[in-house]
């Protein structure tokens, strides 16, 4: 049975897509780490993470080879809780049918380990058992493994796939984190009325594109009304903030 398994997700890795669309909203998922502790993928969200989700299975020779480069491990290393705090990363054995001890590489693996996933790892390596491990399976639409999805800010999800760890940290660590852009208004009249945008993250040249026109990253000297700021950096990602109201008669209203 473990033979048609492995042969079934070797011909599925052939697709270039997972069935989860790129820009659709992620789902969720509490599960807990080796250690014990548990991880809610949206209370990292609502905290102002982005996070890299790496589906793997531990029987999976690319998962292995991938995970082998160390790539994971750099950008949580860097960008981690204990870096430059912007990029939460997973390791989820989502093949419900490994046993636990797979995850080590060990004598009582049942289903196929290719060696110790967790040596030289330290971001959290999530190992569910048979029936959670099925469930998120199904809420990803995991299709085959690897399946390695980066994850923003408001939830949108992309695969990004086998990259570098240069385009994981351009992803995850500077386009998502424009979702973590916040403003100020002052409002006193239509000479002094502004809207300072205090931008976050973005890869590269940044483009905005107000609703009443202007291409500045800051308004000024604006009248009363609602605006809205389209945000685009050298990704081509695209994050919108608004409505920013400004109304003379009530004071600041962010």
């Amino acid at each position: 049975m473990k033979k048609i398994l492995t042969l079934s997700f070797a011909l599925l890795s052939l697709n270039l897509f997972s069935q989860l669309p790129d820009g659709s909203i992620s789902p969720d998922f509490s599960l807990e780490d080796l250690g014990g502790s548990n991880h809610q993928l949206y209370d990292y969200l609502d905290e102002g993470y982005s996070a890299i989700l790496d589906f793997s299975a531990t029987w999976c020779g690319p998962c292995w080879s991938y995970h082998q480069t160390g790539i994971l491990e750099e950008v949580w290393s860097d960008y981690g809780p204990d870096g430059a705090d912007k990029v939460m990363v997973f390791m989820i054995e989502a093949d419900p049918n490994t046993s636990y001890d797979c995850i080590y590489g060990s004598a009582g693996c049942t289903g196929g380990s290719i060696g110790d996933w967790t040596a030289g790892v330290d971001y959290p390596i999530l190992n569910p058992d048979a029936d959670d491990a099925a469930q998120v399976n199904a809420d990803f639409a995991i299709n085959y493994f690897p399946t390695l999805y980066g994850v923003a800010p408001n939830g949108e999800i992309y695969e990004l796939g086998q990259t570098s760890a240069d385009d994981w940290i351009s992803w995850t660590a500077h386009s998502f984190q424009m979702h973590n852009t916040t403003w100020e208004v002052n409002e006193e009249d239509c000479t002094t009325s502004f809207i300072d945008l205090q931008v976050e993250g973005g890869e590269g040249t940044i483009v905005y594109e107000w609703s009443n026109g202007s291409t500045n990253q800051d308004l000024y000297n604006i009248a009363p009304g609602s605006y809205t700021v389209t945000m685009t950096d050298d990704n081509n990602y695209e994050v919108v903030k608004g409505p920013i109201d400004v109304d003379f008669n009530n004071g600041s209203d962010i």
